[in-house]
């Protein structure tokens, strides 16, 4: 999720995604079945609280509210929860 914090949802790649977590690409298609599940996994990972906020305002924007939200709740280190 820091990557997601830092780049904004369409500035990460599952490559990105998986260098940081020093796995092969194909390892995080098998389990997540790509970028979108993985992030999915990372919202229901960190919990709701909080999350109305970062829903709100317009759709351009939520995906990279939402790493920002989860990225704040787990100080930024979310990405391990996942791996």
């Amino acid at each position: 999720v820091a990557a997601f914090a830092a780049r904004g949802y369409r500035g990460v790649t599952v490559r990105d995604v998986a260098r940081d977590a020093d796995v092969d690409p194909a390892l995080v298609v098998r389990y997540f079945g790509g970028k979108a599940g993985l992030f999915a996994e990372g919202v229901g990972a960190v919990g709701s609280a909080g999350i109305a906020e970062a829903l709100a305002g317009p759709v351009a924007g939520l995906a990279d509210r939402l790493a920002d939200h989860l990225a704040a709740k787990e100080g930024g280190d979310a990405l391990a929860m996942l791996v």
